[in-house]
C-alpha cells in the first residue's frame, strides 16, 4: 500500500472508541428510585441517548451526569415523559472525567411500567 492511500484510509476509521447500551425495566417505582445506570465510565467525551418509554400519563425523571465518588450530581436535566410516547434526549460532546457515571432517577413515585436506555458512545 502507498503511504498516501495509508493516509486517507487513516482517517476514513470511525471515530469513536467505545459504545454501550444500559437498558432497564421498572415497575411501579418509587420516589428517587435509580432506574438505570451506565456504571463507572472512562474519562473522554461521550455521546448520549437517553430513551424513555412510559405506560404513564406523566412521568417525572432526572437524568443526573454524578461524580467519580457517586456522592453528588455535577448536572442533571430533567424530563417528562408522556403514556406510549418515548422521549428521546440526547447529550452530545458530553465531557466525562474518570469513573464519573450517568444515570436515570424517578424524580417521582409513579405506577405503570418504563423501560430506560442510556445508548452511549465514547468519542475521544
Amino acid at each position: 500500500m502507498h503511504p498516501s492511500d495509508q493516509a486517507r484510509w487513516q482517517v476514513s476509521v470511525n471515530s469513536w472508541l467505545d459504545q454501550d447500551t444500559v437498558t432497564a425495566y421498572n415497575v411501579t417505582p418509587a420516589i428517587n428510585e435509580i432506574g438505570v445506570d451506565t456504571g463507572e465510565l472512562p474519562a473522554g467525551f461521550y455521546d448520549f441517548r437517553v430513551i424513555l418509554g412510559s405506560t404513564t400519563v406523566y412521568s417525572y425523571f432526572a437524568i443526573e451526569h454524578r461524580n467519580a465518588a457517586n456522592d453528588a450530581n455535577l448536572h442533571s436535566v430533567y424530563v417528562v415523559g408522556n403514556a406510549y410516547k418515548d422521549s428521546i434526549t440526547p447529550l452530545l460532546n458530553w465531557k466525562v472525567a474518570g469513573s464519573e457515571r450517568l444515570r436515570i432517577r424517578f424524580n417521582a413515585a409513579s405506577g405503570g411500567g418504563f423501560t430506560l436506555s442510556i445508548i452511549y458512545t465514547r468519542r475521544a
